[in-house]
Formats: structure tokens, sequence, C-alpha cells
């Protein structure tokens, strides 16, 4: 991303000498495994700030229950949490080249359309969403200028295995164990690649992630002066790297992952 590169450089023929920066409108993707608490995370962002947007997903899987406190049960709606299609659809837009990126995740085909970004950025507004790890992979590799310059990644793990099984369950109560032991497989295999993105954010209290990824999302959107933004983002920086230090030492992983190409701004630490 165009604006980190500049945060993290010590070229003062790059760095802007002073007055206030009003980015572009960025495309912020988090990721993380199941039961990581992501799409709350998303919600109240985006409840947060009015400058955010959200790219909406299309998927082939079947509507869920969502996750609102309520006592009341709330079904996702089509058009409005996600485009829900079926496959042969599905394949057809895949086919027409209508998305940026689409993956199988966990049996069912999620993708995100062009469509949904643009009208986004059209309007002003940043874009937040949700998208797996192999879906932001594909998209460090895109070959493709606006992506380049606008994308920004933030991982976001629950801190053990038994809070991301607490989480499944807060979903589903009949969610199956034999999909639970599927997914935490996945996560282990998933937490390895968190130093590829551009932040991470271990979401143990909820609140305290909430600002946090709040605070990370005002960096990269606000209007404000370079300095500024610049101190905040090196604070930003520490707690990325505690967070990378924590996972490596709940997850116990040995061997850190290298994707072919990596994404414009990661690996700033």
């Amino acid at each position: 991303m165009k604006l980190l590169k500049l945060l993290v450089s010590d070229d003062p023929g790059v760095i802007p000498l002073g007055g206030m920066i009003n980015p572009e409108p960025v495309l912020l993707f988090a990721s993380g495994p199941s039961g990581s608490g992501k799409s709350t995370l998303i919600q109240k962002a985006k409840e947060c700030r009015r400058n955010l947007g959200v790219s909406r997903s299309t998927t082939t899987r079947l509507p869920r229950i969502k996750k609102t406190g309520s006592a009341q049960p709330e079904m996702e709606v089509s058009g409005v949490d996600y485009d829900f299609v079926d496959d042969h659809t599905f394949e057809r837009m895949e086919a027409m080249g209508e998305f940026v990126e689409c993956q199988p995740v966990h049996g069912r085909y999620y993708g995100t359309p062009w469509k949904s970004i643009k009208e986004q950025w059209d309007k002003g507004l940043s874009i937040i969403g949700d998208i797996d790890v192999q879906g932001v992979r594909k998209l460090m590799r895109l070959d493709h200028e606006k992506i380049e310059e606008r994308l920004a990644t933030v991982f976001i793990s629950a801190p053990s295995v038994a809070r991301m099984q607490t989480q499944m369950l807060a979903r589903d109560r009949n969610f199956p164990f034999e999909e639970q032991l599927k997914r935490i497989e996945t996560a282990k295999e998933e937490i390895p690649y968190a130093h590829l993105f551009d932040h991470v954010i271990v979401n143990d209290v909820f609140e305290d992630s909430l600002n946090e990824f709040v605070e990370y999302v005002d960096v990269l959107t606000a209007p404000m002066m370079f300095q500024q933004r610049r101190e905040r983002f090196l604070k930003l920086r520490e707690r990325r790297q505690a967070a990378l230090d924590f996972l490596q030492h709940q997850f116990d992983w040995n061997v850190v992952p290298h994707w072919a190409t990596q994404s414009p701004s990661a690996g700033y630490a």
C-alpha cells in the first residue's frame, strides 16, 4: 500500500514535509481463522466510522443466524450481509471475470466482486471486508495498480483454540464437533501466515481489539498531519510485533511460511 510505504520510509525525498493528508479510499481486508471474531469487529468498526463501506461478498453457502446479541434470532439477508447464489451462478460470475478474487472455504465458494468495490470507492468510502487467508494471498498477487496502491490487510486471531471453539458454539450451538476439529486444524495452518499481514490483532478483550482495529482504520483513512499519522502508526507497529510474538508462542509454529509474492505493503516489521 502506497501510504504504508511512506509511513515506514526513512528517505527524506519521499516523506511529505508537512500539511494535512487526506488519503484515497482504501481496501482493507480482515482475515483469520474461524472463531476469531473478525466479522463482529468489522461490523462494530463500521458503526464507529462513517467513512467505511463494506465489501459484500458473494457466496454459495446458506444464510446463517447472525450473532447480534439480541434474544430474537436474526438470519443473514441476501443483498445485505452477502449475495447468496447457487453454484451455477457463481461459476458463471467467475467465468465472466466479475470477482477480484474467489476461493473455496470449508466446502463453499466465496468471491469479492469488482462491482462492490467500485460502488464504495465512487462514494468516497474506504472498504472494509472479511476474507479468508488464501483470498488475501490471491489479492496480494494481483497485478493491478489500484489494488497495489490501496490494499491493506489485518490478521485477527482468537488467543487460544478453546476461545475459537467457544466462538463457534456461540454462533451455532449445534455446530458439529467434526467440523469444529476441521476448522481448528485449518486455523493452525493459517496462523503462521500472520507475519505477512500489515497488522495483527489478538482478539482477547473485545473492546481493546475494537479500539485497536479502529485506530488502524484511522491511520489509513482519516485526514491528519503526516507526522501525527506516523507516530500513531509506529505505536501500532509495536503492537503488531507483540501480537506475532504471542501467536508464535501460543500456537508454537517453527516454520515461518512465505508466499511467492507478498503484499506491496506487507512485511514492514
